[in-house]
């Protein structure tokens, strides 16, 4: 407790003695630390995962063991559920399965599969014609198809009719896949096609902890199923990346402190006679090494909580319209997280000041103020 009185009488003095330079190092350390803040949310790969509007965040796709029938996909209770944009059926196709205008020795080239989306919401990227199907296709079951886009089918144009699996359809376009054709859904199942693998494309991205639960829900629902696609490989994809993020942003913060910490030592200095006293009446450096440390704790602390109330307080106001990604939040806990690391960075930062402070033996110290 005495040590702690002491150490906010000294921060009492390098005020008191030194306003200017005093409020001038603590303008600096709250804009260092309010632009760390920033970092933090806008460079952290894990940061930005949370936001990231990429479709991995918003697909699924399981591979049957066994293929399943139409019937047990479409009428999944957990596959109609609010969350559920659409459901793509996969079908693996078979060389004999193949239009005629295929070349079979390009087969291995092309995992060729026919896929319905069957709710007909999930939008397809066309290279030519449609890329959706009309309502009256779909109810009718008619026989209509996106080809996939691949060299094979380059001389066929919309209106021509292919065959596939023994059935004739007509032209309507060309997906961007290389590897999918598309029919509507009724089609997909009078042909009676069974179901290889699914991809499930969600209408919002999840949390972590409901990207878990959804996908203990899947293996609870299909348990004969491997998940070969989820956001979880997204999410593991960022965390590999936090140490190498975080690194970098510390970097950024000690070089920014460092053009203002001279401020500190030099309130240090001012100081100094203070400092010999207490090495003339008995305090070892390492006390008086921990008395600057402790003092430095506590200053960056205050400056810790000032720069995070000015972040937390107006970030919808200000902060929110200069963030990358749009969406951007910050938890307790990454302000806690932030809170920690403007203590432990500016420690480091001001060691080697502290060092040169204490770095004369007493005798030098006292023939100096002498």
């Amino acid at each position: 407790m005495k040590t702690i009185k002491l150490i906010f009488s000294r921060i009492s003095f390098y005020f008191l003695s030194n306003k200017l330079i005093f409020i001038m190092f603590l303008l600096g350390g709250i804009v260092c630390s309010t632009s760390f803040i920033y970092f933090y949310g806008n460079q952290l790969s894990t940061k930005k995962s949370e936001v990231s509007t990429d479709s991995s965040y918003y697909t699924y796709t399981l591979k049957f063991d066994e293929p399943t029938s139409y019937y047990e996909i479409k009428n999944s209770s957990l596959l109609n559920s609010e969350i559920i944009e659409d459901v793509m059926a996969v079908h693996y196709l078979l060389l004999d399965d193949l239009p005629k205008e295929f070349n079979k020795n390009n087969y291995i080239d092309y995992y060729l599969r026919v896929c319905t989306q069957i709710n007909n919401k999930h939008k397809l990227f066309s290279k030519m014609g449609r890329s959706e199907f009309y309502d009256e296709e779909i109810k009718n079951g008619k026989n209509v198809i996106i080809l996939p886009n691949c060299d094979d089918i380059f001389s066929l144009a919309q209106g021509d009719t292919v065959t596939l699996s023994g059935r004739e359809y007509e032209v309507i376009g060309v997906n961007t896949f290389i590897d999918n054709f598309y029919i509507p859904s009724n089609t997909f199942d009078k042909c009676g096609y069974s179901i290889d693998e699914i991809t499930i494309y969600t209408t919002e991205r999840m949390s972590r902890t409901e990207n878990s639960q959804f996908i203990a829900n899947l293996h609870a629902e299909f348990p004969q199923s491997d998940l070969i696609e989820s956001p979880s490989e997204s999410y593991k994809a960022a965390d590999s990346y936090f140490i190498g993020d975080f690194f970098l942003i510390m970097c950024e913060f000690i070089i920014s402190a460092l053009s203002f910490m001279f401020l500190i030592k030099f309130l240090i200095d001012k100081s100094n006679l203070e400092n010999i006293i207490y090495l003339i009446v008995g305090a070892t450096k390492r006390k008086l090494f921990l008395i600057l440390i402790l003092e430095n704790i506590i200053i960056s602390g205050i400056i810790g909580i000032i720069s995070i109330a000015i972040h937390l307080i107006t970030y919808n106001q200000f902060f929110v319209y200069f963030n990358v990604y749009e969406g951007l939040q910050y938890s307790i806990m990454d302000y806690i997280i932030i809170f920690i690391s403007i203590i432990i960075l500016s420690c480091i930062t001001a060691i080697p000041f502290i060092i040169s402070c204490l770095k004369n033996s007493i005798i030098i110290n006292k023939n100096k103020y002498n």
